[in-house]
């Protein structure tokens, strides 16, 4: 049982979620404590502040459709006014000194004008303050030092600079050369692609070929060498799917005979063997 905190009469189930008052009628006709009656009355208050500053606003808007104004960019005569008001604050309701937006960003602005503009879009004030929100980070950018940050370099460990706008991880493009390329693991994009006994395919005629080379007793390798070779006057790496090394030969594993692969192939210094279509055929045959 539960007793109603306005009449004292005792009840089941309340009204209220939390079984304060029994009925409706003592739920609205409670009394309110001094801090709800506070709140209360500023929401009043807001509300009514809100209409006032509505009907200012239309009354604005309206005086500036009956008002005419000269442009200063193109001397045009116009009524209105193209830009949106988003705040209701009548203190900030002027008369428009351009016709459109355009004429708004064609004009001549003072060097003053200018560099405070740059100040800001830099990340400060003209009176100096910093226009980070939240607390400041330990390594933020800030004002004496441009907005720039440092980093360290993970291949030569050198410590550089770089802006806030365009981080960056390598402190120059040799750097990252020296890790970017060479044969990845999963750079071809298609369904067929995982491991079979710790060796890596791309494509299910590879995964024949390696079944039939483990069956074979055949030492080979996954390769990770490049080789350089011309097409269309560009140059480029050419990478060869498997490597024997007792024999020094390389394996192929080609679908596509192509202007790009007869490029590969006339550059490839070491003796190669290509497996078509055909071939792979054949080693499925003898898988089973």
């Amino acid at each position: 049982m539960h007793i109603c905190e306005r009449c004292g009469k005792e009840f089941e189930i309340g009204f209220d979620k939390n079984n304060r008052f029994c009925s409706e009628h003592c739920f609205y006709s409670h009394p309110f404590s001094n801090d709800q009656k506070e709140k209360l009355s500023k929401a009043i208050s807001n509300s009514k502040r809100n209409i006032e500053l509505r009907k200012k606003k239309e009354e604005h808007i309206k005086f500036l459709n009956e008002t005419e104004c000269v442009c200063e960019k193109c001397g045009k005569v116009f009524k209105g006014d193209y830009r949106s008001y988003k705040s209701s604050n009548p203190l900030k309701l002027s008369l428009p000194r351009f016709c459109s937006k355009s004429c708004a960003s064609k004009r001549i602005l003072s060097n003053e004008t200018k560099k405070a503009i740059s100040e800001k879009m830099k990340g400060k004030r003209a009176g100096g303050a910093i226009l980070f929100k939240g607390k400041p980070a330990k390594n933020r950018a800030t004002i004496e030092n441009g907005g720039l940050l440092q980093a360290t370099c993970p291949v030569c460990n050198k410590i550089f600079t770089y802006h806030r706008h365009t981080p960056r991880k390598y402190c120059s493009r040799k750097c990252w050369d020296s890790v970017s390329g060479g044969y990845r693991e999963g750079s071809v994009k298609n369904y067929t692609h995982g491991t079979y006994e710790g060796y890596y395919y791309d494509s299910s005629w590879e995964l024949i070929w390696i079944k039939w080379a483990l069956k074979n007793k055949v030492h080979f390798e996954r390769n990770k060498i490049g080789f350089p070779y011309i097409y269309k006057g560009e140059e480029h790496k050419y990478y060869p799917d498997f490597y024997l090394p007792e024999k020094d030969e390389y394996v192929e594993i080609k679908g596509i005979d192509d202007d790009l692969w007869k490029a590969k192939k006339l550059a490839f210094p070491k003796k190669l063997t290509v497996l078509k279509k055909k071939d792979i055929e054949a080693l499925e045959k003898d898988l089973i």
